[in-house]
């Protein structure tokens, strides 16, 4: 009988030590959700999503309904999964108007569960109102998603916190050229491409020796498709990094360089500033730089002329060779004042999932470019030059965009000066001096 007592008060002891080292009272969050699961799959949760970056509206099908979007798909298969979440999508205009807005809603802790951001600064400026996400069992999605630099506490992957998902990919900054003009002037790019400025400065001026008056055009936004790349292949991702937190001076030898390169192009007279876009599709020029967007409507214009190589090297010898610059454009960020924190969460692995991507490809809706590397977009009847971008999109030495690196005071300063440096009517040093007189005013130094 005593033995049959002991029994039972050992059994009783192991079952309530059990449940004192379980995650009662400490619960790690996992898989998005508390212990892998919703607290109750029962209890009605509602979501509220601010929407900037999916496609609700086809401005050439206005007969398209809500329910025909791939947003508005997702969430029902959500739902189907999960019959008690509601999620309610509410479209906002993108860009700074939707920082101010999210902040000032944040402030009074009614913004949206959910939301979609630019990436980098833009996030990391918002960061106060967002959720890290470290600890919500996101190891799945870390090894299959490109992009996690963007969406990490100081921009490097691995050494700082994380608040939010990388969204949407905008490949790398690379040139795209008319082969017809490129073969007229007797050069060959697809198999012999420019290797360094100065090689890329003597194939434009070939082709303006048979005619064309401006081989290449950029915009104002020139300084962060082509310079910023050149800076980044000079002082690497950290030193990109060092550029707006004060760490890496812009006045450096180095970076003066490449302004007064970029400069050169202009007064060689082989550059055209304004409309590139349009030049290049109505062939007034031979070559133009962009990301993945500039593909279709490219393709429509120039059919089998239409070719795509790298920007070139800046020099031999750069820490970043043969890669590009560009990257994950736009994040999906969960508010840490949501009550539904856990849930947001599983929405957004549920996004993020091989089969959610592919769903949304075969839509063929929005940019067809994917931050999963699980899923191959050649399968979808997508133009090669995206799939090439894709590939290249993944490679490892990306450089992430400058602009959505530096607080967005200095971007707009570099903006609005670099034209005056282009055309030389500032000189590289005193640009340079310029932008690195707003970071330290930005900072508070």
């Amino acid at each position: 009988m005593r033995k049959t007592v002991i029994l039972v008060l050992i059994m009783l002891l192991t079952l309530s030590l059990a449940a004192c080292s379980g995650n009662g009272g400490n619960t790690k969050k996992s898989n998005g959700t508390l212990n892998g699961t919703t607290a109750d799959n029962n209890k009605p949760v509602k979501l509220v999503m601010w929407n900037t970056a999916y496609p609700t509206i086809d401005d050439n099908d206005k007969s398209k309904k809500k329910e025909d979007f791939y947003l508005y798909q997702a969430i029902q298969r959500y739902k189907e999964k999960k019959p008690n979440v509601t999620i309610t999508v509410q479209d906002i205009p993108g860009g700074p108007e939707s920082f101010t807005k999210y902040k000032t809603a944040s402030i009074a802790k009614n913004g949206p569960d959910i939301m979609t951001l630019w990436s980098g600064s833009y996030t990391m400026g918002l960061k106060q109102f967002l959720e890290p996400l470290d600890d919500y069992g996101i190891d799945e999605e870390r090894n299959n998603l490109i992009g996690w630099n963007t969406v990490t506490d100081g921009l490097i992957e691995g050494k700082g916190k994380i608040y939010g998902f990388p969204l949407a990919n905008d490949g790398i900054i690379t040139l795209y050229y008319n082969k017809k003009m490129i073969k007229d002037a007797g050069l060959d790019f697809e198999n012999s491409p420019p290797a360094s400025v100065d090689e890329w400065i003597l194939a434009l001026e070939k082709l303006k020796a048979i005619g064309i008056e401006k081989p290449v055009a950029w915009d104002d936004y020139g300084f962060w498709f082509i310079p910023a790349y050149w800076i980044g292949q000079l002082i690497g991702q950290e030193g990109l990094v060092g550029l707006s937190n004060g760490t890496q001076k812009f006045d450096d030898p180095q970076i003066a360089e490449v302004v007064a390169k970029w400069s050169e192009i202009y007064k060689k007279g082989l550059v055209a500033t304004d409309q590139p876009g349009q030049l290049f599709q109505q062939k007034k020029t031979a070559m133009v730089p962009g990301g993945g967007w500039v593909i279709v409507d490219a393709r429509k214009a120039l059919g089998d002329d239409l070719g795509m190589i790298k920007i070139p090297n800046f020099k031999e010898g750069v820490k970043v060779p043969d890669s590009g610059i560009g990257g994950v454009g736009t994040s999906i960020v969960v508010s840490n004042y949501s009550k539904n924190k856990e849930e947001a969460v599983a929405f957004l692995k549920f996004l993020a999932s091989k089969e959610e991507t592919e769903e949304r490809l075969k839509l063929k809706e929005g940019n067809m470019l994917v931050v999963n590397k699980q899923v191959d977009i050649s399968k979808y009847d997508v133009d090669p030059l995206l799939v090439t971008m894709q590939q290249w999109a993944q490679e490892p030495s990306v450089l992430f965009y400058l602009d959505n690196t530096l607080p967005a005071e200095v971007a707009n300063e570099i903006t609005s000066q670099s034209v005056s440096a282009l055309k030389g009517q500032l000189s590289a040093e005193a640009f340079l001096k310029k932008v690195d007189q707003k970071v330290a005013e930005t900072l508070g130094k």
